[in-house]
């Protein structure tokens, strides 16, 4: 009888084995340094945007600011400065301590029939035209305190008012004209060094123009005492 001579190949393993781990390439130090170089261009851009965004909210408060804050102008002239500045060269036309003389300047004058404020403390020296603004002239009055101090009144109304600021030569700022509007219509601040208080008769409005707080005080207590 025959017998296959025997096959001396190694059997097959049919199991499957896992496959071994793959060694972690190394990294050179030359790639490492290009990570670490480009991993903060992205941070850094973030940065950026962030910074450029501030500065234009900075910039957008400083603009409300100035805004707010400007000063009148050169087409809107403000009233109370223009009163600070020509008060210390006012000379009246019509010297008189005499109320009804004055009102009889006042109505010849400018077809006015009103009397010159009461000011205790105050005694008046005389009335006459002044110039607020081009081509704005007004009624003043002129008035002397204790210790040589001197007190000039400017007269207009609401009608001179709204045909000035319509021509852009004069106007009364807009926290004036609220605080002349409440139920105690009296409006005071500090304006170029000098001070300015303000009163409402009616229609008509009074502007003083004082040296200094002392003289505000006294004008204050004596407007709210003869004159609302």
């Amino acid at each position: 009888m025959n017998v296959p001579p025997a096959d001396d190949t190694p059997p097959v393993d049919t199991d499957p084995t896992p496959d071994e781990p793959i060694a972690p390439q190394p990294v050179s130090a030359f790639d490492r340094v290009q990570e670490r170089s480009t991993a903060p261009e992205a941070s850094e851009g973030v940065s950026w945007s962030w910074l450029a965004g501030l500065v234009f909210l900075i910039l957008g408060v400083v603009s409300v600011w100035f805004w707010v804050n400007r000063e009148p102008a050169a087409e809107e002239p403000d009233l109370y400065r223009l009163a600070v500045q020509v008060a210390p060269e006012f000379r009246p036309m019509e010297i008189t301590d005499d109320p009804d003389q004055a009102s009889t300047f006042l109505l010849e004058q400018f077809g006015l029939s009103l009397f010159p404020p009461e000011l205790d403390g105050f005694d008046l020296i005389g009335v006459g035209p002044a110039e607020l603004g081009s081509g704005v002239e007004v009624p003043a009055f002129r008035y002397d305190g204790a210790n040589n101090s001197t007190v000039v009144v400017f007269m207009y109304d609401y009608i001179l008012l709204d045909e000035a600021a319509e021509l852009g030569v004069l106007r009364l700022a807009p926290e004036a004209y609220a605080r002349l509007a409440e139920p105690e219509p009296v409006d005071s601040r500090r304006v170029d060094g000098s001070y300015v208080v303000s009163w409402r008769r009616r229609s008509t409005i009074f502007s003083a123009v004082a040296p200094g707080e002392a003289a505000v005080e006294q004008l204050l207590q004596s407007v709210r005492r003869a004159e609302l």
